[in-house]
């Protein structure tokens, strides 16, 4: 019996006759360019392995975000995101577990640095940076690696895709 189906038959004893355990799963991103890596497949294979062509899809409700309702004749729409998400957030500054509470997705790293730099000018008191110590670890050097390359500016310059930072 597999472990997620038998923790969800405490509250649901019929959860291992119902996919997913009967909870709730939120599916995001265009299906047709998210595609199942198939060694040596054909189209038709990819195609077949694809959600699209689950038995799964059967039993999928398809929902569209048209409008960001948060949003709508909004002046200020960072300020609306902060002010909803984050409601309490100066009286809160020292709670960790206010913060691990909360979040904010964002499309991109511009967005993220925007919402944090409008809450630390909230925030009373002198801002203090915090610098790691950036290198290559040595194992990775090969015996052409160039020191000069890959100076602490230029690691700290490089912005990951895909993970945001709140």
């Amino acid at each position: 019996m597999n472990g997620a189906f038998h923790i969800c038959r405490q509250g649901n004893p019929d959860s291992m006759y119902t996919l997913f355990g009967g909870k709730i799963v939120v599916f995001g991103g265009d299906f047709r360019q998210i595609l199942p890596v198939i060694q040596k497949g054909t189209r038709e294979d990819i195609v077949a392995a694809s959600l699209n062509s689950s038995y799964m899809w059967d039993y999928v409700t398809v929902l569209k975000l048209t409008v960001n309702m948060r949003l709508c004749d909004v002046d200020d729409p960072i300020g609306s995101i902060i002010s909803t998400i984050y409601l309490d957030y100066l009286l809160n500054v020292g709670n960790p577990e206010y913060y691990q509470q909360r979040e904010i997705f964002s499309p991109t790293h511009e967005v993220v640095t925007t919402i944090n730099d409008r809450m630390m000018m909230c925030l009373e008191g002198k801002e203090r940076s915090y610098l790691s110590l950036d290198s290559i670890c040595a194992s990775q050097r090969d015996a052409d690696f160039n020191n000069e390359l890959y100076t602490t500016d230029f690691l700290n310059s490089i912005e990951v895709g895909g993970l945001s930072t709140i």
